[in-house]
C-alpha cells in the first residue's frame, strides 16, 4: 500500500508509519541505521503536507536503499574454468587433481571445495582451501572415481561445479624396480646392474626380461621376489659409443615397471703414474721413471723425446712396471745453461688412444751453497749471533748480504770459499729489537747471478725494562734531594723501580731506591755524600721487571727537580 491510495492525512500517516516501521525493521541489522529515524520522520511530515506523496519511496530511497549491505550486492562466483585429473590410477596410489580458476566479479573468491564421487555414489567433500591442485590418495577396491570443484566466495556464495571425466580404478599394482633409471655416463670397463624386484599386491607373480639396445639378452622367467640380482654388463659385446639396458618386471595381470640403464662406451687412454712437472734445476746426471698402464689391457708403444729430438722408441712396453729415461753428464754438457728443456713420453694403445707425459728441467749454474738449514733459535734475551760459511760448486766469486727483517745490516764484497763467518747483534742495538718474532737471512750470489738465502728466525723477548739518563745532569754541588714523578704505565704483574744517583760521573754511581717516596708523591733526601769523578752529577734509573704480566709495560718519560 503506498500514500497514492490515502484518502485522509489520517489514512497516509498510517500507511507512513507502517512503511517507516518496516524501513526500521530492515536498517536495525546494517551499519546505516541512524538515517531511518530522521528519514521517516520526513517521510511523516511529507504525508501530512500532502496525501499524494510517496512516502513508501520517501523511506525507501532514504532508508532502506542506503542501508544495503555488501551480501545485498554480492554476486556469486563463476564456474572454475577447467578440472584436470588422469584417465586411469591405480587404487591405494596418490593422483593430483587441477584446476582452473574461477571468475568472480566481485573479486572476492576465499575458498574452492572439491567433492568426490566413488563408484559413481554421492559426493563428498575431500578439500577446501584456496589453492587450485590437491592431491588424494585412491582407496583400494573402488572402480570408479570423479571430482567436482566449485567456487565460494568470502559471503558463502557458490559458483557451478566444475566436474571431471570418470576415472578408472586399476586395483592390480605394477611390480616395483629397485633405484630409478640411470646413465652412468662414460664406461671403460665392466660393470654390474644391480636390482631388486617386489610387488604390492600379495601373491602376485612376476617375470624379468633384460633388453640391449631394444633386444632382449636374457629371460630370467618368473622371478623370487625382494631378492637381490645381478646382471653383468661386458663391455667386449658393445661397440665404442651410446648403449641402452632395460630392466623389465611384468605381473601376472599384465601390469609392467621398466628401469632403463645408460652408459657410453669410451677406450681409454694409457695412464701414466705420476703427473707431469718440474724436476728443477739440473747440473748433473740424472734418470726419471715412470710407469704406464691401460684399463683395457690393450698393448701400448711409447717414444720418449728430450727436447724435440727421440731418445728412445719402446714397443709393447710392459704395464705397471718401472720404465726410465736417463740423461747423462756428456748429454747434459750440450745443453744450453739457465735455459728450461723438456722431457716428454708419448704412449698409445693399439686403439688409438693417447697420453703424454711431460717433465722440465733446467740445465743450472747451481747458486752457492750456504752452511746449515733454515731453522728458529728460539727466544734471545740479550744478543743473537749466527755462524755461517758458502761454498761454491762451480767456484765462482761470492758475495753476500746479511738482512734482519727487512733492514740491510751488514755486506760481505767477498766471501772466501768454506770460512766461517759470524754475524752478531748486541748490546744497544738488540735493545732497539722490538719484543717479538724477528728473521736473520744470509743472502749469497756468485758471478753469475745465482742467489741463495738462509733464514734464522728468533724471538726477543723482554723479561726485564731498563731506561736511564743517557748523560747525567752536572751540578756545582751534591744534590741534597730530588722530587720525581714517573710517566709509566706497568702492565699487571709487572713490578717497577725508581733510582737516582747524584755522583752519576762516577765509575760506580750511588744509585738509591727512591720508588716509595716518588709513588707517594714526596722529596727523597739523598744519603751519599761521596763521589770519585772530579764532578756531581745527578741521574735516574727506572726499572721494570715482567714477573708474571702477560701485557707490556711502558716508560714514557719522568717529570721532577732536584735541589
Amino acid at each position: 500500500m503506498s500514500c497514492y491510495n490515502c484518502q485522509t492525512v489520517l489514512d497516509c500517516t498510517g500507511v507512513c508509519q507502517g512503511i517507516c516501521q518496516g524501513c526500521q525493521d530492515l536498517c536495525e541489522g546494517y551499519a546505516q541505521c541512524g538515517s531511518c529515524e530522521g528519514a521517516c520522520q520526513n517521510c511523516q511530515w511529507s504525508c501530512e503536507g500532502s496525501c499524494e506523496s510517496t512516502c513508501e519511496s520517501s523511506c525507501q530511497s532514504s532508508c532502506e536503499k542506503s542501508c544495503q549491505s555488501g551480501a545485498q550486492t554480492n554476486r556469486s562466483p563463476g564456474t572454475p574454468s577447467s578440472i584436470s585429473v588422469p584417465e586411469e590410477v591405480n587404487g591405494g596410489e596418490k593422483i593430483t587433481i587441477s584446476w582452473g580458476s574461477a571468475y568472480d566479479a566481485d573479486n572476492n573468491i576465499s575458498t574452492y571445495v572439491l567433492e568426490r564421487s566413488d563408484d559413481n555414489g554421492s559426493y563428498k567433500r575431500i578439500y577446501s582451501g584456496n589453492t587450485l591442485r590437491y592431491e588424494d590418495t585412491i582407496p583400494k577396491g573402488l572402480k570408479t572415481v570423479r571430482y567436482r570443484v566449485q567456487a565460494k566466495d568470502s559471503y558463502n556464495a557458490t559458483g557451478s561445479y566444475r566436474t571431471s571425466n570418470m576415472i578408472k580404478v586399476n586395483n592390480n599394482a605394477a611390480p616395483n624396480i629397485s633405484g630409478n633409471s640411470y646413465d652412468y655416463g662414460a664406461i671403460y670397463k665392466d660393470f654390474d646392474i644391480a636390482f631388486i624386484v617386489t610387488d604390492p599386491d600379495a601373491g602376485d607373480e612376476v617375470t624379468v626380461k633384460i633388453y640391449s639396445n631394444g633386444e632382449m639378452v636374457k629371460d630370467y622367467g618368473k622371478i623370487t621376489l625382494g631378492v637381490r640380482h645381478t646382471y653383468p654388463v661386458k663391455l667386449s659385446g658393445y661397440t665404442l659409443g651410446k648403449h641402452m639396458i632395460e630392466v623389465k618386471a611384468t605381473d601376472k595381470e599384465g601390469a609392467s615397471k621398466t628401469n632403463t640403464y645408460r652408459f657410453t662406451k669410451i677406450n681409454t687412454p694409457p695412464k701414466f703414474n705420476v703427473q707431469s712437472g718440474d724436476l728443477g734445476d739440473k747440473n748433473t746426471a740424472f734418470s726419471f721413471t715412470y710407469q704406464v698402464s691401460d684399463a683395457e689391457g690393450d698393448d701400448i708403444n711409447i717414444v720418449e723425446y728430450l727436447d724435440d729430438e727421440v731418445i728412445r722408441v719402446r714397443k709393447s712396453v710392459a704395464k705397471n712396471t718401472d720404465l726410465s729415461i736417463t740423461i747423462d753428464a756428456e748429454k747434459l754438457k750440450t745443453l744450453d745453461i739457465n735455459k728450461s728443456h723438456v722431457l716428454r713420453v708419448e704412449a698409445e694403445d693399439t686403439s688409438n688412444g693417447t697420453a703424454t707425459l711431460t717433465q722440465t728441467f733446467r740445465r743450472a749454474n747451481f747458486a752457492p751453497i750456504i752452511s746449515g738449514e733454515d731453522k728458529n733459535i728460539g727466544t734471545i734475551e740479550d744478543k743473537v749471533s749466527y755462524t755461517f760459511s758458502i761454498t761454491d760448486v762451480e767456484g765462482d766469486v761470492i758475495k753476500a748480504w746479511v738482512y734482519l727483517d727487512s733492514e740491510h745490516q751488514k755486506a760481505y764484497e767477498t766471501i772466501e770459499d768454506g770460512k766461517n763467518y759470524t754475524f752478531t747483534i748486541e748490546g744497544e742495538e738488540f735493545l732497539k729489537l722490538t719484543p717479538g718474532n724477528h728473521a736473520l737471512r744470509i743472502v749469497a750470489e756468485d758471478a753469475q747471478g745465482m742467489r741463495s738465502q738462509r733464514v734464522i728466525s728468533f724471538t726477543r723477548k723482554v723479561t726485564r725494562l731498563l731506561a736511564e739518563f743517557r748523560e747525567p745532569i752536572v751540578t756545582d754541588a751534591a744534590a741534597r734531594k730530588i722530587f720525581i714523578v714517573p710517566n709509566w704505565k706497568l702492565a699487571n704483574g709487572a713490578k717497577g723501580a725508581i733510582y737516582a744517583c747524584n755522583n752519576a760521573f762516577d765509575d760506580a754511581p750511588a744509585w738509591e731506591d727512591i720508588t716509595s717516596m716518588s709513588t707517594a708523591g714526596l722529596d727523597y733526601q739523598f744519603k751519599n755524600a761521596k763521589r770519585t769523578a772530579d764532578k756531581w752529577g745527578v741521574s735516574i734509573k727506572i726499572v721494570v721487571e715482567r714477573g708474571a704480566a702477560i701485557l707490556d709495560s711502558y716508560v714514557y718519560g719522568v717529570g721532577g727537580a732536584f735541589e
